[in-house]
């Protein structure tokens, strides 16, 4: 237990130093939410894979006020279209700042890392909050993870074929959704 709870916890560190470095360039030059004119509206959704004991229905979005984690949370198997929607917080607000450092804190290292899942869902993120026509905006999907790929059962074969499916997941990220993915 003790290997997990370390390489969580540098897990969350390294998200939170990520979304701290995006809040800060969406305050703007002046480095400040409160003052709007130069914020700039970068958004994140957190996704948590393996965040919940349970055999492939332990992923789920995170940046969403819920049940399933805590206050926030909604699973796998029970997102809805508006879910989807909702779960981009803006980073320029401290509403959404807030979410964000929430959904952090909801993470937990719990079961197999379904690391395909999780790409999945940053899939139907995408599809479900186009780029506004005439708007330019960058995409990028970071994969964050405290463990190989993997699911529970033969953990060979498992890790094999989840690892090969996030990769499919990924390219599809890059190719249908012109998506950087780090």
């Amino acid at each position: 237990d003790k290997v997990e709870e370390t390489r969580l916890q540098a897990l969350t560190t390294a998200v939170t130093q990520f979304t701290n470095a995006v809040a800060e360039k969406a305050a703007g030059k002046d480095g400040n939410i409160a003052t709007t004119e130069d914020n700039i509206n970068h958004r994140i959704a957190i996704v948590g894979f393996a965040s919940k004991s349970g055999n492939g229905n332990n992923t789920e979005l995170l940046s969403i006020k819920g049940n399933n984690s805590g206050e926030v949370g909604v699973k796998y198997d029970s997102i809805t279209d508006q879910n989807l929607k909702d779960v981009l917080q803006s980073m320029d607000t401290s509403n959404g700042q807030t979410m964000v450092s929430d959904a952090i804190s909801a993470l937990t290292a719990n079961g197999g890392t379904r690391i395909d899942l999780g790409v999945d869902m940053a899939n139907k993120i995408l599809a479900a909050n186009p780029v506004e026509t005439g708007k330019e905006r960058n995409r990028v999907v970071v994969v964050f993870t405290d463990g190989a790929p993997g699911d529970y059962g033969d953990w060979k074969s498992a890790s094999t074929s989840t690892a090969n499916a996030a990769i499919e997941n990924a390219k599809k990220t890059k190719t249908t959704y012109a998506t950087t993915v780090y």
